[in-house]
């Protein structure tokens, strides 16, 4: 069976230091699996992609190819690491939106987990975190 088969709303594709296939193309292939299994099932799944980088890189493809992405690598419970990680969502800023961005709509940065309650941050940078998140 496939996911698609198996009714899944939701597939996390993350490069996780793969080197099979470069990360476009790895991408793309999900990509198209998707959209093949929407096509045959009538049942929409969201893709999620790993890190995306910059509007410069693959900003150009990613919004053609996914659902949501990655802003940067993975947050840590630091603040010095929620301020880089807001940065880097902003820096996408053009990528996405519900209605606009260079996505025409329905896709997403996606900031990483919250790191509220984990040892690392205090109290105000806890809640800074959850108002830039």
């Amino acid at each position: 069976m496939t996911y698609c088969e198996w009714g899944i709303d939701y597939i996390k594709v993350d490069v996780c230091g793969g080197d099979s296939y470069p990360q476009e193309e790895s991408w793309e292939y999900f990509a198209n699996g998707v959209t093949n299994c929407t096509a045959k099932y009538n049942h929409t799944m969201a893709l999620a992609l790993s890190s995306c980088g910059t509007v410069s890189g693959c900003g150009q493809y990613v919004t053609k190819l996914g659902n949501i992405w990655r802003v940067s690598g993975d947050v840590q419970a630091t603040f010095q690491s929620v301020l880089s990680n807001a940065d880097a969502s902003e820096k996408l800023g053009a990528l996405y939106g519900p209605t606009g961005g260079l996505s025409n709509g329905g896709r997403y940065n996606d900031a990483d987990m919250l790191e509220i309650g984990n040892p690392g941050l205090n109290i105000i940078e806890q809640m800074s975190h959850m108002n830039l998140w």
